[in-house]
């Protein structure tokens, strides 16, 4: 089984109709979770049941400061003027997951004789959206059994 690599998830800003890679990163990850809304029934003899309610999602970063790509400097100008960004996460051929986003932590480390290192994080706004070729299948059809039947409701 082949594994993807974390070279081939660059996180992305769009300018214009172009995804621009953030400068040289190390590392990116997205983390989502969903709020969860406490119900009450007769027929759970007693224990908590909970449906999903809000759901949230953010993107950290961290890299090496580089005069090419998007640099620090960019990134500050955008979250200090509080701009609305596309971000999109994948490779230059393909972008798999993209979404709305403001920059909302950004931190920038510059030890002598160093390179110049910064993390930052995006807080996702609205539903990222997703490739779903991945599934090789509808989502409906993904989640049916074989019965005809969805897996979930």
């Amino acid at each position: 089984m082949a594994s993807i690599k974390g070279n081939d998830r660059i996180l992305f800003i769009k300018q214009n109709d172009d995804y621009i890679p953030i400068a040289c990163l190390t590392s990116n990850s997205i983390s989502e979770s969903t709020q969860m809304f406490e119900t009450t029934t007769r027929a759970s003899g007693g224990w908590k049941t909970s449906l999903p309610d809000n759901q949230q999602y953010n993107i950290s970063f961290s890299g090496i400061n580089q005069l090419t790509g998007i640099s620090v400097e960019t990134l500050q100008i955008l979250k200090r003027n509080r701009v609305k960004i596309i971000w999109g996460i994948g490779t230059a051929d393909d972008i798999v997951e993209e979404g709305f986003g403001y920059f909302t932590e950004l931190s920038v480390n510059d030890d002598v004789n160093q390179d110049s290192v910064f993390s930052g994080t995006i807080e996702g706004v609205g539903i990222p959206t997703q490739n779903l070729s991945a599934l090789g299948a509808t989502l409906e059809d993904f989640l049916a059994d074989f019965n005809g039947d969805l897996i979930a409701d």
